[in-house]
């Protein structure tokens, strides 16, 4: 989808506060991604258009949060790209299939490689599932609240972060 700038515009004060110039802009560009004729674009598929663009910002947003990393009960900063989400089950597989593992090494962003006790690494391990999984849930209740609006003030009203 990519934002354009009357997009981002949209988002941050709603359909009604757009200039006359704004909206006609806002018409065409719905048009055209709709495929239907600028006269059949009526206030529903504009606030559906909204709605769409409030979800891809938002998931947008989320997916650099989640990859971007999360800090730890022990300080350390972990690093959650899908490459490092990968590295982390794969260990977490190993420590469950060989009990005799008393200790990890792992590379953190902060300190470079670190030496985990087995309990420490699989607390890092739960808290990273924890931290993912607490923003896929938060924006999932977004999506809902957004699918649920009826007005442009209602989305607008959203966090968009």
């Amino acid at each position: 989808m990519g934002l354009a700038q009357i997009d981002l515009r949209l988002l941050a004060v709603g359909y009604d506060k757009l200039t006359l110039s704004e909206k006609n802009q806002l018409i065409s560009k719905v048009a055209g991604n709709y495929g239907v004729p600028i006269n059949k674009v009526s206030d529903e598929v504009i606030l559906q258009y909204h709605k769409d663009a409030k979800v891809y910002s938002l998931e947008t947003r989320y997916k650099v949060v989640i990859l971007g990393g999360f800090t730890a009960s022990n300080g350390n900063f972990y690093g959650t790209s899908a490459e490092d989400q990968l590295n982390l089950v794969a260990q977490k597989l190993e420590l469950v299939e060989n009990p005799s593992i008393s200790e990890v090494k792992w590379k953190v962003k902060d300190k470079g490689l670190v030496t985990h006790s087995r309990e420490e690494w699989l607390q890092v391990y739960k808290e990273g599932y924890e931290f993912k999984y607490g923003k896929i849930m938060e924006l999932d209740s977004i999506k809902q609240k957004i699918a649920e609006a009826t007005t442009h003030d209602e989305l607008v009203a959203l966090p968009s972060e």
